[in-house]
C-alpha cells in the first residue's frame, strides 16, 4: 500500500528529513510520534504531494506521484494541519464542490460521509459559524469522500471534544476495517495506543523505533527486565524462541512474550549468571517507550 523509502528532505542547510523508511498495509492504523521538530510533519506533507523531496520515493499501491499525480492523489486522503474552507459555504457545499471536481458527484456519497463525521448533511449553517471541533469533523469529510486507499491524518482529535475523539477513534476503526490504510501523528498516546497496530517513532528526521502496539486480547504480554548485566541479558534472551521481541529501554530491557511463558523470562536468566533486578509488566507500554527513546524532558509529546 504506502511505501516510503529512503526520504530525505532538506531546507537550505538544515536536514529536516534524513532517509525515513517505514510501510503501512492495507486495513493498518499505524501511528506517527515524536516530539515537535522532529520530522513528522515534513514527511507527511511530502507523502500528501504537498512537498518534494530531495531524494527517496513514496509510493502509493506502487505508484509515484511524479509519475502519475491524478493516480496517486486518487488513493489519498489526507488532512495535514488546519484545512482550508470557504467561510460563506455549508459542509454539503463544500462536499459538492470537491466531488465536482474530481469527476464523482453523487449526493449519497456526500452524506454518507458527512453522516460518517457526525456533521448534519441539511445543514445550511456556513463554515464561518462551526467551532474548531466541527472544522475538524469537515476536513475529516473532505478527506474520505472519494473514498481513498490512504488517509493521511495530522493531529485528527485537534479541538475535538471528548464524546467526539471517540467517535473519531471509532471512525478510523471502521475505515480500516474496510482496508483503508491510516497514518496518523497525534501527541495523544493514549489515542495513538487505542487505535493503532504499530507505531513509528521519529528522532532527529530518522525512524528510531518501529513498534507493534499490543491489543487488549492479545496472547502476548510486554515485560520489563531490569538485571545485572543488560547487554548479556539482551544476548541471552534474543536467542530464546518464546521471547518475539526485546529492545533495550532506558534502564533495562521490553520484552514481549506469550502469556504462558512469562516464568520463562526469570528461569533463562538466573540459569545464565544473571541477578534479576525487576521483573514487571510494562506499565503505559507507549509513554513507557516514548520517555525511554526521548527523555523525560520532552514533556511537550506527553501531553
Amino acid at each position: 500500500m504506502l511505501e516510503v523509502n529512503a526520504l530525505v528532505k532538506r531546507f537550505g542547510t538544515c536536514t529536516v528529513v534524513d532517509g525515513i523508511s517505514f510501510s503501512v498495509a492495507e486495513g493498518e492504523v499505524v501511528g506517527f510520534v515524536g516530539p515537535n521538530g522532529a520530522g513528522k510533519s515534513t514527511t507527511m506533507k511530502i507523502i500528501s504531494g504537498l512537498l518534494n523531496a530531495n531524494s527517496g520515493s513514496v509510493t502509493i499501491d506502487g505508484i509515484l506521484f511524479s509519475d502519475s499525480p491524478r493516480a496517486y492523489l486518487g488513493r489519498l486522503g489526507a488532512l495535514i494541519e488546519s484545512p482550508a474552507f470557504y467561510p460563506g459555504l455549508n459542509a454539503r457545499d463544500h462536499l459538492a464542490y470537491l466531488a465536482r471536481v474530481r469527476g464523482h458527484y453523487s449526493d449519497a456519497l456526500i452524506g454518507n460521509a458527512l453522516n460518517r463525521v457526525g456533521l448534519d448533511s441539511d445543514s445550511r449553517k456556513p463554515v464561518r459559524k462551526f467551532s474548531t471541533g466541527m472544522k475538524q469533523r469537515l476536513g475529516i469529510a473532505m478527506a474520505i469522500l472519494h473514498k481513498p486507499k490512504l488517509l493521511v491524518l495530522d493531529e485528527p482529535t485537534n479541538g475535538l471534544d471528548p464524546a467526539a475523539i471517540v467517535a473519531m477513534r471509532d471512525l478510523i476503526r471502521q475505515l480500516a476495517e474496510s482496508g483503508t490504510a491510516v497514518l496518523v501523528s497525534s501527541h495523544l498516546l493514549s489515542e495513538i495506543q487505542r487505535v493503532c497496530n504499530r507505531v513509528v517513532f521519529v528522532k532527529a528526521g530518522r525512524v528510531a523505533r518501529d513498534q507493534k502496539i499490543q491489543g487488549d486480547n492479545a496472547s502476548t504480554v510486554k515485560m520489563f527486565v531490569r538485571c545485572s548485566n543488560p547487554a548479556a541479558a539482551l544476548d541471552v534472551l534474543t536467542k530464546e524462541d518464546f521471547v518475539f521481541e526485546v529492545q533495550p529501554s532506558e534502564d533495562g530491557l521490553m520484552c514481549t512474550v506469550s502469556n504462558q511463558s512469562v516464568a520463562q523470562i526469570g528461569i533463562v536468566l538466573v540459569r545464565s549468571g544473571l541477578d534479576i533486578l525487576e521483573l514487571s509488566p510494562a506499565k503505559g507500554d507507549l509513554e513507557h517507550t516514548y520517555v525511554s527513546e526521548y527523555g523525560s524532558g520532552m514533556s511537550e509529546g506527553l501531553k
